[in-house]
């Protein structure tokens, strides 16, 4: 009898699609040596599993067309000149007729290796082989013996061997392994060349990569998926800028002898304000009126320029009344400073020039003047959103554009049916739904934010699309202010289900009219760390809306100190050294916020509208992106939804008479006219969707206008000319 080698082996088990009443189960190949006799029924107890053989018959067959049962399965031999074949099998119910198919393969194995040589990334798993088969390290079953399943992680030889038998063992398979080196990348830092852009070589960095690891191949992508194909790189492009201060890249490493062996490393691209020059400086009030010799009080939020040439940045002063600007050009610059809320102010000197060169440019200071006048402005701000039966809290900013400290009194009247007044750190005295408080010794140029609590109402008193309404409004102990119209401030803020953490939202609302599109928006930009570490720096970045007037922008007020950096459009708040908690560790101070206001250019009409969002940046993070907002000007404003029955007025301002128009048809309406001291001068009924109020005996100056129905209210402010 003529030796047969076996010749292949594994375990190929695949199921035929069948019958649903027969099951059956995967069966191995059959691998002999020095026996050209099969008995295929040892496959039996394979395909049937726990399935009693007295309930189904098996047949044999040599023909996937099932044509030629094979009459003695227990001695079957191979025709002659075959070293491998497919049998397949049937498997029937006794019972219904039903049956099943499946196959597997015999064969012989030779001299032939047991599979063939194999080149794979990392690591390679023994496959299962034949019983009666083992592997060895060494010729003939020497060395050590290895199983399947074994993982292979380095390049090796290996033998396949039959104990207890005459075939040969001497063939090895060869497994090479390739290896990616592990590598610990450091960011890739590109100096900021203009505002939130940097420039970054990839050459230098991937050359020194290759120095270090020369049998790997190096490709930057902008994205995951690209580095794993090895798809689209952008490692030869000359410099590569980046849109944002912190971003990621993807480095995908391959190996010279297997480019499919790929893996991918993420590379943090870095903007740092490298070591470029510097002008930074410092503006002080001259409250003490000696022509700030002796140091004054700082100047906040003031706006103050530096022009190269044809280039033109902005940078606000901070809390502290410093500010500075980076990467200065060399050359001529001129600073400027530009505090244009600040009637009469008197700047020394007018204008600083410095001639840039390498080193740093300190103390170009400024000196701000004004005559004597009063000017107070209010607002209140949201710190989270309406949450039915959640606490309610809310910012009070008080500005003081005058030239001494001011003191007086502040009048905030709430809705008592949605809201209940839970608290505050300063004395309130509290008559219904109108709170009472003092302030004192409000410097010029330097905001103060005076915080105060609400509960929220439960679902059913007061529900999601409702809007909450608050009017506040400042007094000037025993003075006249010069510009009353920033005394007042009128909030409608709409009731939510849920809140994002990272948001910006405009208080002004959806739309304004035209003629509101005079003054300024407001903006606000939340921000919560959703980590388990302190955030050590924070930076929010913003694009103005062509349709702003840019040169209007003003940063307001902010959760932690703060500087500001705008060049045209583009706004960057920074939060050095905030230590901001992460949520997980201290979820109350996890939380923060900026808030500026803009106006709308003065060409802008009804049907255009403004659009904001912002990014904002942990550490070195990536971005987290805020919602977008949008505020379009209409005929007629709807920043407040009167629940079902929102109104509008106008014309705004008014001298004799103005239209109140609603949004849905009501039954009646109660409509009530106060003045700032919230003293009610005017109060009557109104029955039509459109009624007309006399108001021609008010006299000129601010007023509000509450409408009450159905249990709701909505208010808005009304200007006597």
């Amino acid at each position: 009898m003529r030796k047969k080698i076996l010749f292949l082996a594994f375990f190929v088990m695949s199921c035929a699609p069948g019958f649903a009443q027969v099951a059956i189960y995967p069966v191995s190949n059959m691998v002999q040596c020095g026996n050209e006799i099969f008995d295929l029924t040892t496959r039996t107890p394979m395909v049937l599993g726990d399935q009693s053989p007295n309930d189904y018959t098996v047949t044999y067959f040599s023909d996937y067309l099932y044509t030629n049962p094979i009459a003695n399965p227990e001695v079957y031999t191979m025709p002659v000149g075959y070293e491998h074949q497919y049998i397949y099998m049937k498997v029937r119910n006794n019972a219904n007729n039903a049956a099943n198919e499946q196959s597997f393969e015999i064969g012989f194995w030779g001299s032939t290796p047991l599979f063939q040589d194999v080149y794979v990334c990392e690591s390679y798993v023994l496959p299962q082989v034949e019983a009666g088969i083992e592997y060895y390290t060494g010729e003939d079953g020497t060395g050590t013996q290895l199983l399947p399943g074994d993982v292979i992680t380095e390049t090796q030889t290996i033998f396949p061997y039959m104990p207890n038998s005459d075939c040969s063992g001497t063939t090895g398979t060869l497994i090479t392994i390739y290896h990616n080196p592990d590598i610990v990348l450091e960011p890739l830092i590109g100096c900021e060349t203009m505002p939130y852009h940097g420039a970054f070589e990839f050459e230098p960095y991937i050359a020194v990569l290759q120095i270090n690891y020369p049998d790997s191949f190096f490709t930057i992508h902008e994205n995951y998926t690209d580095a794993q194909l090895g798809a689209n790189p952008i490692n030869e492009l000359p410099v590569y800028y980046s849109l944002y201060p912190m971003e990621v890249l993807y480095l995908a490493v391959s190996n010279v002898y297997a480019s499919e062996c790929i893996t991918v490393y993420e590379i943090l691209l870095e903007i740092v304000e490298c070591s470029g020059p510097e002008i930074s400086g410092h503006l002080s009030f001259d409250i003490l009126e000696n022509g700030c010799d002796t140091p004054g009080m700082p100047a906040a939020n003031i706006l103050v320029s530096c022009v190269s040439g044809n280039n033109t940045t902005y940078a606000y002063t901070d809390d502290y009344g410093n500010y500075t600007f980076h990467n200065v050009q060399e050359g001529n610059n001129n600073i400027t400073v530009n505090p244009f809320n600040f009637s009469g102010v008197v700047i020394t000197p007018g204008t600083q020039s410095v001639v840039m060169g390498e080193e740093n440019i300190e103390n170009v200071n400024f000196c701000l003047s004004m005559p004597y006048n009063r000017d107070v402005a209010i607002s209140i701000c949201p710190s989270n959103t309406a949450q039915p039966g959640f606490p309610a809290n809310y910012g009070i900013i008080l500005s003081n554009y005058g030239g001494s400290e001011a003191n007086g009194v502040i009048t905030l009247q709430f809705d008592d049916t949605a809201l209940d007044f839970a608290g505050a750190a300063f004395p309130v005295i509290q008559n219904g739904n109108i709170l009472t408080f003092n302030y004192s010794d409000l410097a010029p140029c330097h905001p103060e934010v005076m915080f105060i609590d609400f509960l929220m109402a439960m679902p059913g008193i007061v529900d999601m699309g409702d809007v909450i309404s608050f009017t506040i409004s400042a007094t000037y102990d025993g003075e006249t202010d010069t510009n009353p119209d920033n005394n007042i401030f009128v909030l409608n803020q709409i009731v939510t289900n849920s809140w994002d953490p990272n948001d910006i939202n405009v208080r002004e609302g959806e739309s304004i009219t035209e003629e509101q599109s005079d003054d300024y928006l407001h903006y606000t930009i939340r921000f919560q760390n959703m980590g388990d570490a302190n955030a050590h720096n924070v930076k929010v970045l913003t694009t103005l809306d062509s349709n702003l007037d840019w040169d209007t922008f003003e940063p307001i007020v902010s959760s932690h100190d703060f500087q500001t950096n705008r060049t045209g459009n583009e706004v960057e708040f920074r939060f050095n050294n905030i230590q901001l908690p992460g949520a997980e560790v201290n979820e109350q101070e996890s939380h923060g916020y900026v808030i500026y206001k803009i106006k709308p250019k003065a060409t802008v009409i009804v049907g255009d509208s403004m659009s904001a969002e912002a990014g904002i940046y942990f550490d070195f993070n990536p971005v987290v992106n805020t919602n977008s907002i949008t505020t379009t000007i209409t005929d007629t404003a709807g920043t407040v939804d009167f629940t079902a029955n929102g109104f509008v007025l106008y014309p705004n301002p008014a001298s004799s008479k103005v239209t109140l128009q609603m949004q849905n048809s009501i039954a009646n309406a109660g409509v009530t006219v106060t003045d700032v001291l919230c003293k009610t001068v005017l109060k009557t009924t109104v029955t039509s969707t459109q009624s007309d109020l006399d108001v021609s005996s008010l006299k000129s100056g601010v007023y509000f206008i509450t409408l009450t129905a159905d249990g709701k209210l909505a208010t808005q402010k009304l200007v006597i000319k």
